[in-house]
C-alpha cells in the first residue's frame, strides 16, 4: 500500500469514527473509553468514569476558556443512539466551533454523564455522583492543556451541575451563566424518597 493510500485509508477511519454515533446510559469501561483528546478516564469519590468532551479553538496554556454543560437529555436516553439529533463528535464539535465564533473564547463542551459518549446513568442526573464526575473531569481538562480559568455556562441540569461546581470550593471560576437552573434538588429527592419509604441514596 502506498503512503497515500495509506494516509487516504487513516483518514477514512478518523472521519469514520468521529460520524459514529456516540454511547449513552453506558457503564465505565476502558474498552469503550477512547484514548483521543476528547475523553477523560477519571476518579472521583464514588467511582470512576469515561468523560467525553468536544472543543474548538486553542486549548493549550489558554488563559480562559468557556465550559458548557448542556440541559437533560432524558426524552433521548431510550432512543436508538443513531436516532438522537447531534449524537456523533463531530456535530458536538460543531456545536463547540459555533461557539467560539459567537464568544471569541476556546470553548469546551462536556457531556454529562450518560449522554453523548460519557459513561454513567443519566436517569441519576442531579445527583452528587454526577456532580463528582464533572469536576474530576474538568481537574483533567486543566492539567491535560495547562487552562488556568474558566467561566461556567450551564443550562437547565447542566446548570445545577455549575452551581454544584461554583459550591465545591473551586479557585479557577471567573463567572457562571446559569440559566433555567433548578436547586435544592437533592433535598427534594430525599424527601421523595422518603415519602415512598426508599432507601436514601449512597
Amino acid at each position: 500500500m502506498s503512503r497515500w493510500c495509506a494516509l487516504g485509508f487513516l483518514l477514512l477511519s478518523v472521519v469514520a469514527h468521529a460520524e459514529t454515533p456516540l454511547l449513552w446510559n453506558q457503564p465505565a469501561s476502558r474498552q469503550h473509553c477512547p484514548t483521543s483528546n476528547d475523553a477523560a478516564w477519571v476518579q472521583y469519590p464514588n467511582g470512576v468514569a469515561c468523560m467525553r468532551y468536544f472543543s474548538a479553538g486553542t486549548l493549550r496554556d489558554a488563559p480562559l476558556v468557556l465550559v458548557v454543560l448542556k440541559g437533560d437529555r432524558v426524552s433521548q436516553i431510550k432512543r436508538s443512539p443513531d436516532a438522537i439529533p447531534g449524537n456523533t463528535a463531530d456535530a458536538q464539535r460543531r456545536q463547540a466551533r459555533a461557539m467560539l465564533r459567537q464568544t471569541g473564547l476556546p470553548t469546551i463542551i462536556i457531556a454529562r454523564p450518560g449522554t453523548y459518549g460519557s459513561s454513567g446513568n443519566h436517569y441519576r442526573r442531579r445527583q452528587a455522583e454526577e456532580f463528582q464526575a464533572i469536576a474530576a473531569a474538568l481537574d483533567t481538562i486543566k492539567a491535560r492543556y495547562g487552562i488556568q480559568r474558566f467561566i461556567l455556562s450551564g443550562h437547565s441540569g447542566g446548570a445545577t451541575a455549575a452551581s454544584a461546581l461554583l459550591t465545591s470550593g473551586r479557585r479557577d471560576i471567573d463567572c457562571a451563566v446559569l440559566t433555567s437552573g433548578a436547586w435544592g434538588l437533592l433535598e427534594r429527592a430525599q424527601r421523595m424518597r422518603q415519602q415512598r419509604n426508599a432507601p436514601p441514596c449512597p
